[in-house]
Formats: C-alpha cells, structure tokens, sequence
C-alpha cells in the first residue's frame, strides 16, 4: 500500500463579513505547515479572498473531497499570538464578524516588492496544533488587575516635560513607549519634539498619513523591537508590540477622534489600549490637562492622579458682548473691534494668537433672502456651508452645489450667510492688515501632503509668532508654543443642540485651550451671553463644584459614566425599511426579559430621515447578560452596533 503525503488541515478566517455565523473559522488543506498569524490567499466560494490563518495540525487520513487548498502565503506569521487574541476579543465587544476585525491588523493586504521577507523555519511539531486548543488556552489567559489611571497636569508645557520624562524612562529601560493622540497632526509634532528633546531615542509616527509600504516597515520595527517611542493615533492599537513598557494615552476625553464611528466595525481605541495594558501588565496613563468629569466622579473606580488646568490671575478669560457691536455696526461682525484691539497688542507684543472658530469654510449656514430657507444638501439633509468661490459644500458628505446656486423652494438666487468659518476669518484678518504668518488649520488645508508639511514647518520653526487660525477639533490637541492670546468664536453654538454631552464638551474645551496660554495670557471669548455661567460661574468655582452638577445630572438621566449605552442604527435594506428593521429588533430584544436592561424605544434621531436608532442602557458594573450578547451578535449587517455614541443625534 503507497505511503500517503503528508497533508495539513490549516483554520483560515475570511476577511470577510460573515453575519449570523458563530464560528467564522474554515478549514484548508496545505502540503506544508502554516504559521498562525499569516495572510493567505483562499478559495471561497466563486470567489478569492484573503484569510488569516489560526494554526496548523496534521490530517490523519486522506484529504477529503471537501477541502480545498491553500493558494498563496502572502504575509508570513503577520500576527502575533497576543494580536489574535485581542482580535478573539474585540469581535466579542463589539459584536462584529471576525474577518472585518481582523482587516484593522493589516495596514496592507500583500507584502511590499521592495521588503526583504523575515519568514523563519519551523519546526513541523511547533504548528502541530488545533486551532481550537489554540483558542482555548488564549482565553483561559491569566487576567491581571487593570493598571490604567488618569494623570491630570495643569498646562501644556508640563504635559510635553511628563512626556520626555516618560520617553527617556522608556529608551533607559529599553522597554517601547507607546503614545497615542488624537489626530495627525498632533502625532506629527509630538514625534518631532520628542526625537529634538531626546536625540538618542528612536521615535517613529504611526498614522493614516503614512503610505502602506511605510507602515509595514513601522510594523516590522515594532516586531524586530528596534524602536524606543512609537507616536501613533487611533490605528496604533493594532500594532504587533513585543515589548512594551507603557502606554499614554493625551486627552483620552476627546472620544469623537479616538473613536471609529464612520465605518464598520465602530471601536473605541482608549478601551483597546486598556486592554493591551491590561493583558500585557503594563501602566496606561491617561494624561490630560482638562480631564473629563469621570476624573472627578468619586462613585466611579477611577485612580487618579495630578491637578488639572484651573483659570486664575496669569491665566484670565474675558468675554466680549456681541450685542453691543451688533447695535453699533447694526451687523454681526465675524470680529468685533474689541477683539481686533485684542489681536493687535498681541501681535504687537510680539506673541503667538489662537483664533479658534467651529467650522472650516465661509459661513456656518446660509438663508435665502427671499424665503428664509436654510440650504441643506439633497443626500444627507445637513446645513450647507458657504465657500471662497460661491459654491456650498456639505461639510459631512462632501456634497458640492453649482457656481450659481439656487434655493430649492422658491428658485432665489440671493443668500445671506451667518456665522464664520476658518476662510472667513483669514478674510476678515486680512482686510485689517494683520495678514503675514496666519496659519489656517482644519480639513482643508491639512488633507493635501503639501500644505500638512508647510504647517508642521511653519509650527516647529516659526520666523515670527504666528496668527494660527483652526477649527476646535484640529487644535484641540495640538503642542503649540504658549500663545498670548486665545479667541473663541462662538464657542457656545454647541449649546442649541439637544445632545447630553454640549455642557461637559464646551466646559472641557475652555480649561483645554486655556492650558495653552503662556503666563498674564488671555482667553477671549466672543458671545451674545456675557452673562451666561459658563463664562462666570463655571470659571470662578472649584471644578469639583461643576462637575458635580453635571454629574448629578447624568445620574439622574441614566446616561454615562453611570450607565453604558448600546446604540443599534438600523439601515434600510432592499425591500425593507428602517423602520421595520428597528421594530424587529426591539420585538427581539424585547423577547429576551432582561428585567436589568433597559430597551429605549425606536426614535428617529435629527437629520436622520430613513435610519431609525435603538437604545440598550444598562448600570456601571453590572455584567452585560450572555443571552443579550448571543442576540447582538446575531443581528444583521443592516444594524450598526455602538458602545456608548458620542452624540444620541445620530
């Protein structure tokens, strides 16, 4: 009787979404082992898909007629075992398939012509494992205390000292230092001032400006550990780290740029980074100069250290009353003269000046002066904003009208504009005279690789003290020099929205933008409300005092940080609605009899036309019901599931 070949039985995860499926795992056949971890080509139906191994064991018999082979390795042992745990996981939390998580792993789906291949041999008895052992002994990990605390300081020039503290901890320990920030550009200046303070540390910039060739060599020094800091946004979760020693995490509070929330699967990357920190027993530093007010909620498991941004004398905000120039120039100026005055003793002094508005653009929103209609795109019914030549653009979707628009109810082709916009503020700047070194900060100017590289060059080698003019998101974050003078244009605009977290939002962002001040520096504030509280009363008392009205508030509301929420926005699919994909899932979740849980009904959030949402809350602390998870779990693509939304507006 012949000897049979040798054969290997290799579990392979599509990536590919595979809805309603428990175990997303297939079985292949190959003539030679296959590391765990490594990207392959497969056969999938009529189609060829690329697929993650799980572990390779030896068929006992021949191959049967139902098992196809393996194509192409494309990535050899890409993964770790540490990575396709934390995969294992977040399909769990976040209730999605597998194969769509796994794609976050991969900044490329093949391995660069130019890069030099590090597959090692094995040996045969090494991979002579099931994958299914293989998951078990992941999941019976030892599961070590959480480490993670937030660490308050009270400007910005100290957040920059704790951070090159940490890092030459990180190069003398020789132990990786993993930092993450909001956004790109904040990860770009923060990389150049940590090589410029600590020149024998190897400092790298992890981030979507980074082309796939570049990232798959920055993974690869990750794994080869030849890197001491890694400065990364949001996708720097998913790097293969071998050897960390810590894990910071600036303005963790800014969930609306740590958070997915465009595309499927929706995660949270502060909760991804508190559980590598958590599996690997390491410290995670949430470190923040205007924490959140779960940092001052002492009914919360939280460690916290350090004192936050205060406002005090060398630190004063002033406020300037619109209404007056309103009543003198009988028109709403994008600056009032009292702020111009402001802006030119600063410039005079020489300092640098923050001009901050909510927007990028011309206007806020436009009306048609004849019937007083808003402009709103025709895809997704958000208010159009104007630009430089004459068009509206929709700032969500990117919809452009016609050179010479006209209003969609009554065909008028004259508009007034309202409210300012970064394009609006250069303009306005420049007509006064006070046009050399403006630096425009937001989507526009940012997104083109010319114009990102001719800020972070006018930002870390300035030849006079800028006027930097930005959007609230973009300058949020950003390491800028101690600036003498802060202007917030309509800062309160966030206020006339029905959204639960407008108060905390706006009481974050005065104490963060007032951290950036350099000593006897000013925070302006241009409003219609002088005398509101947010510019009296919420800067004068203690900030334990503020955030226990707001939390008392959340508490009786049942909203976080006392309760989780499970948001599940339901898309309209073919032959079906929106509507009837939130009734069937209220019916269903109904059906379960969780007396713990809360099922909210179906609402139709603003500017949702045809996307109904449904609402899941339950406690802090208590454990998420395994029938609940199971019935998550088995919903439909048509339902986007998210763990505690940024806004419940949709």
């Amino acid at each position: 009787m012949p000897k049979l070949p040798i054969v290997y039985r290799i579990e392979v995860v599509p990536l590919t979404p595979l809805y309603g499926r428990r175990d997303p795992r297939f079985s292949y056949a190959s003539p030679t082992p296959i590391l765990p971890g490594s990207l392959v080509s497969i056969s999938f139906g009529r189609r060829t898909l690329i697929g993650v191994t799980l572990g390779s064991a030896r068929l006992p018999g021949p191959v049967p007629e139902w098992m196809k082979y393996v194509g192409v390795t494309l990535l050899p042992s890409w993964l770790t075992a540490d990575q396709i745990a934390l995969a294992w996981e977040l399909s769990e939390r976040l209730y999605a398939p597998l194969g769509i998580v796994l794609k976050l792993f991969f900044p490329l789906q093949r391995k660069p012509r130019t890069a030099q291949s590090t597959t090692e041999s094995l040996a045969v008895d090494v991979l002579s494992q099931t994958t299914q052992p293989l998951r078990k002994a992941i999941r019976r990990k030892k599961r070590t205390h959480p480490l993670s605390f937030m660490e308050a300081v009270p400007s910005d020039s100290r957040l920059l000292d704790r951070l090159i503290a940490l890092g030459g901890q990180a190069v003398k320990k020789q132990k990786l230092l993993c930092l993450l920030v909001p956004e790109v550009l904040s990860a770009e200046l923060y990389t150049k001032k940590l090589q410029t303070a600590l020149p024998q540390a190897r400092v790298c910039c992890l981030s979507s400006r980074r082309t796939p060739k570049e990232q798959y060599e920055i993974f690869q020094a990750i794994r080869s550990q030849t890197l001491d800091i890694v400065v990364g946004t949001r996708q720097a979760v998913f790097a293969p780290y071998v050897s960390l020693g810590n894990i910071v995490i600036i303005d963790s509070e800014k969930q609306l740029s740590y958070t997915q929330w465009e595309m499927a699967p929706r995660y949270d990357a502060v909760e991804i980074a508190e559980w590598i920190a958590q599996r690997q027993a390491i410290p995670c530093i949430k470190l923040s100069v205007a924490p959140g007010i779960r940092y001052f909620a002492e009914d919360l498991p939280l460690k916290r250290t350090g004192k936050p941004f205060v406002f005090s004398q060398k630190h004063a905000l002033t406020t300037i009353d619109l209404r007056k120039s309103y009543a003198r120039h009988r028109t709403s100026p994008v600056l009032s003269a009292d702020l111009i005055a402001a802006i030119r003793r600063a410039h005079a002094q020489p300092a640098a000046i923050l001009i901050l508005v909510k927007q990028r653009g011309v206007s806020r929103f436009s009306l048609c002066a004849k019937c007083h209609t808003p402009q709103r795109c025709p895809k997704c019914q958000t208010i159009l904003s104007e630009m430089k030549d004459g068009r509206f653009r929709c700032l969500t979707c990117g919809y452009q009208s016609a050179l010479f628009p006209a209003c969609a109810s009554c065909g008028h082709m004259h508009f007034k504009s309202f409210g300012a916009g970064t394009q609006a503020i250069e303009r306005a700047l420049q007509r006064e005279g006070l046009d050399n070194a403006i630096i425009v900060i937001d989507r526009d100017t940012t997104q083109l690789k010319s114009g990102f590289q001719k800020i972070i060059a006018a930002l870390t080698e300035p030849s006079q003290p800028p006027i930097i003019i930005a959007t609230y998101e973009t300058a949020y974050s950003l390491p800028l020099p101690p600036l003498g003078l802060i202007a917030l244009i309509e800062p309160d605009q966030g206020l006339f929205y029905p959204d639960y977290q407008t108060e905390e939002r706006l009481w974050r962002e005065l104490r963060r933008f007032g951290a950036k001040l350099r000593t006897n520096g000013t925070l302006s504030v241009q409003t219609f409300e002088p005398e509101s509280a947010f510019w009296t009363t919420w800067v004068q008392q203690p900030l334990e005092t503020t955030a226990e009205g707001l939390l008392e508030e959340r508490r009786s509301l049942r909203y976080p940080p006392y309760y989780h929420l499970i948001q599940l926005e339901c898309y309209p699919q073919k032959g079906s609605t929106s509507l009837v994909a939130a009734e069937q899932a209220e019916a269903l979740l109904h059906r379960l009899v969780l007396p713990e849980i809360d099922i909210l009904p179906k609402y139709l959030p603003f500017n949702r036309k045809n996307r109904y949402h449904v609402l899941i809350r339950y406690p802090v602390g208590h454990a998420l019901p395994e029938k609940l998870r199971l019935c998550l779990t088995a919903l439909g693509p048509n339902i986007r599931i998210t763990h505690n939304p940024l806004s419940l507006l949709g």
